[in-house]
């Protein structure tokens, strides 16, 4: 069986109301459930009654929990580069980082799923997509060094750092967290190479 995810598209505007409405119920389910019990945990049965919507609907939105968890991981993202973009552009690395260890912090249940407790396969088309994302809203912090790789290593590092963060639970505080990511990904992103 394929189990290939797919990140979904922006809705039309001729989409039924209904429609938005279910999807975002079942988001904010399995957001909700994700702060109770660990994803492998969770049915479909249980985001489907947390959401108040039934069983089938939630297969006519999503084909299973981990593309349901794929959509939140976009919007996620999106709104990541969307904090981080303008700080990154104004080589601002430490704000950079303090506002995505308070972001991921604020929002740590579902984080959790998304980078530890939802598999490799999906946390790796997660970092294929936030790459994809942050090339497409790139910012040019680095002269001489391909968009592409700094795309792959600022992303890949980012992750996986958050990853080991998350998996330690509340050991690290946001502030420390932020000044290790800035140490390791972001500082060395801005620095310029020695000619």
């Amino acid at each position: 069986m394929d189990h290939k995810l797919s990140f979904t598209e922006q809705p039309s505007s001729a989409v039924d109301v209904r429609i938005l409405k279910s999807r975002a119920a079942l988001r904010d389910a399995l957001i909700a459930l994700a702060g109770e019990k660990p994803f492998v945990d969770l049915t479909v049965a249980e985001i489907a009654r947390r959401a108040s919507v039934g069983y089938a609907t939630f297969f006519r939105h999503f084909p299973s929990k981990e593309a349901l968890l794929a959509d939140i991981a976009e919007a996620l993202i999106r709104d990541m580069l969307g904090l981080m973009g303008p700080l990154m552009q104004q080589t601002e690395t430490r704000a950079a980082s303090l506002e995505l260890a308070r972001f991921v912090d604020a929002r740590r249940p579902i984080c959790h799923a998304l980078l530890v407790g939802a598999g490799d396969t999906l946390r790796r088309e997660i970092t294929v997509r936030a790459i994809q994302l942050a090339a497409e809203n790139r910012v040019e912090i680095a002269d001489g060094l391909p968009t592409e790789l700094l795309s792959v290593h600022s992303v890949g590092a980012t992750l996986n750092i958050i990853a080991w963060w998350l998996e330690r639970g509340g050991e690290i505080g946001p502030e420390a967290m932020a000044a290790i990511l800035d140490w390791l990904v972001f500082k060395p992103l801005s620095a310029r190479p020695e000619q």
